[in-house]
């Protein structure tokens, strides 16, 4: 595949942030950036443009008690008629502009995240957790993982210091819960299956 990547990761930030707009006015900021999405977007802020990990969608993790039972996302509609621990919302306008045309929604209770340019990103360690459970499993592409691993032990490194632990705490007919500041936090039952 021949792509000017420049011109793709320009694309790829400018949806990044146009939808991290869209899930604040639905969810008041208390959605984490996950999967090849959040990968790729620490990369081009830490300037690494030299490697490119191009992800089919985005993936994000909900911290909510509620099911997501809204119908859409500005011009994303879900394809589940269901409220659902999980959901994916197709872009019902699919042009060049844009690169990003499928987000992936998943519930998560907590979760360690790192803030940066206003978006918050999954702790890169969870995610090397994560690969490094299910990088056996049949369906996935071990060589791609163990990439992927790699990059986020290097990206951890700049962020180790810098991770934030976020709890649903409340639930409102709105789907916004607060933030939850206790230091007794257990993150060892983040269902890894949520995580991509």
């Amino acid at each position: 595949m021949n792509i000017d990547v420049d011109k793709w990761l320009n694309k790829f930030i400018i949806d990044i942030n146009d939808i991290s707009l869209l899930l604040n006015n639905y969810y008041d900021d208390k959605w984490i950036l996950t999967g090849s999405s959040a990968i790729l977007y620490l990369l081009y802020h830490n300037n690494i443009k030299d490697i490119l990990i191009i992800p089919s969608d985005i993936d994000i993790l909900l911290c909510s008690l509620d099911l997501i039972n809204i119908k859409k996302i500005g011009n994303f509609n879900k394809i589940q008629d269901t409220p659902q621990r999980s959901a994916t919302f197709l872009r019902n306008n699919i042009n060049y502009n844009n690169v990003i045309n499928k987000i992936d929604i998943s519930l998560v209770q907590s979760i360690e995240y790192i803030k940066v340019n206003n978006i918050k990103v999954i702790n890169p360690n969870l995610l090397i957790k994560y690969y490094e459970n299910d990088i056996d499993l049949p369906d996935r592409n071990k060589k791609n993982d163990i990439y992927k691993i790699d990059i986020l032990k290097k990206l951890n490194k700049i962020y180790d210091n810098k991770i934030i632990k976020m709890n649903a705490k409340m639930i409102s007919k709105n789907n916004i819960i607060d933030d939850n500041n206790n230091d007794d936090d257990d993150f060892s039952n983040i269902n890894k299956k949520l995580l991509f």
